[in-house]
């Protein structure tokens, strides 16, 4: 099977006050159904791993979950930055479905 690595990029809006989820933005768009992109594993720039809850109001905002929490303090933008990387088969019938 014939595959194409994807990635999307997106950024931590808020972290919020129990340090273990985040409120984020710029992956998907409004319109976009999330029932396919939840429990899809996410990264920051610093390495922490999580997984997309759902969404968080109507602009296309989402919740992500990390299950180490997230390292408070000081963090630049580079830190903020998430990323969702999967695989797309090119010949695949369903071309709404990603894998991990």
């Amino acid at each position: 099977m014939c595959m194409q690595l994807k990635e999307r990029q997106g950024s931590i809006e808020r972290i919020l006050p129990d340090g273990c989820s985040a409120v984020c933005k710029g992956l998907f768009k409004k319109e976009t159904d999330m029932a396919m992109f939840e429990r899809a594993k996410v990264t920051t720039g610093r390495g922490e791993e999580g997984y997309v809850e759902g969404k968080f109001g109507m602009s296309g905002k989402f919740k992500v979950q990390f299950a180490q929490g997230l390292q408070l303090g000081q963090r630049s933008v580079e830190d903020n930055v998430v990323y969702l990387r999967f695989k797309r088969f090119l010949f695949d019938q369903d071309k709404h479905r990603i894998r991990q």
